[in-house]
């Protein structure tokens, strides 16, 4: 599943040459500035609760497609940074 409004920033260390193990970062990667103060929106006007529910809904699969490249991605560099760097 990709995402549409948030994804994973991940750092890795293919080449050694980060001085810490890998960081990552959650970010907003589509949004409308539709809010008269300028906040980024992540969901359409939702005109009724079932409308809400669905996108606080998709929000939680995006969350949790991130959560799970992440724990891949954390898995693999972690061994490898951490024998890298004993």
């Amino acid at each position: 599943m990709s995402t549409y409004s948030l994804d994973l920033s991940f750092t890795d260390d293919r080449n050694n040459a980060l001085p810490h193990p890998p960081r990552a970062w959650v970010y907003v990667k589509a949004f409308s500035l539709q809010s008269k103060d300028g906040r980024p929106l992540v969901t359409p006007d939702c005109l009724c609760m079932e409308e809400m529910e669905f996108e606080i809904n998709r929000l939680q699969r995006e969350l949790e497609e991130i959560r799970k490249t992440a724990r891949e991605k954390f898995h693999s560099e972690e061994a490898r940074w951490f024998e890298g760097n004993s």
